[in-house]
């Protein structure tokens, strides 16, 4: 008796070890296979552009920018690279900053900057925040090698003011992105260069002569 159990355990064991050497898992399945698979690494995040540590002097800014570009927040009244805007040229000279075209009576604003001067922000959050705001557009145009400035704002020193002091980054040589009120970021291109010298003073008795 004892003997007969002993076979029918054997030919059991047999029978499961064909089973597993025949099952189709066995067959197609290897042992890095059946590994639960590591999950693909997190892509890393872009890589902050470095910022120039000087701060931006007016007399770098001198002349005449136009908007090229406009890039609203979901809030804005204003669309992607809207016509109402693009086109707008705001003077930088040293004794005023101005709107001296506005390309619709949609966009009109009245602000005026008597002798404008641009500071470095001092507190991080709030430097923070204008990186943040203003990256789509270092994204879209991209900044020039060493172009990068920290982030500014606009002082009025003699009075007035300038988009409640309208915070901007120099991405270029002629290029900046600036906020401005209404959940609106504008890139303005420089289009025309303006000396801060006065213009020379005619010679002595020029006036005099007939």
């Amino acid at each position: 008796m004892r003997g007969s159990v002993a076979l029918l355990i054997v030919l059991a064991l047999a029978a499961c070890r064909q089973d597993a050497a025949t099952s189709p898992a066995a067959e197609t399945s290897s042992p890095a296979e059946r590994r639960t698979p590591s999950p693909a690494p997190n892509a890393l995040p872009a890589p902050t552009p470095t910022e120039n540590s000087e701060e931006v002097q007016v007399e770098s800014l001198l002349g005449v920018w136009r908007v090229v570009a406009v890039l609203p927040g979901a809030a804005a009244a204003f669309k992607t690279d809207d016509p109402r805007i693009v086109g707008a040229l705001m003077d930088v000279y040293s004794d005023k900053l101005s709107w001296s075209y506005q390309a619709s009576g949609e966009f009109s604003p009245t602000d005026l900057c008597l002798g404008p001067v641009s500071g470095v922000i001092a507190n991080p959050e709030i430097a923070d925040e204008v990186r943040a705001e203003l990256g789509p557009a270092r994204r879209r145009f991209g900044t020039e090698a060493g172009g990068l400035s920290r982030p500014h704002h606009w002082l009025c020193g003699d009075g007035g003011s300038w988009g409640d002091e309208a915070e901007f980054q120099v991405v270029g040589r002629d290029r900046l992105a600036m906020r401005w009120p209404g959940g609106l970021t504008l890139v303005l291109e420089r289009i025309r260069r303006a000396s801060g010298e006065p213009p020379p003073l005619p010679p002595t008795g020029a006036f005099e002569k007939r």
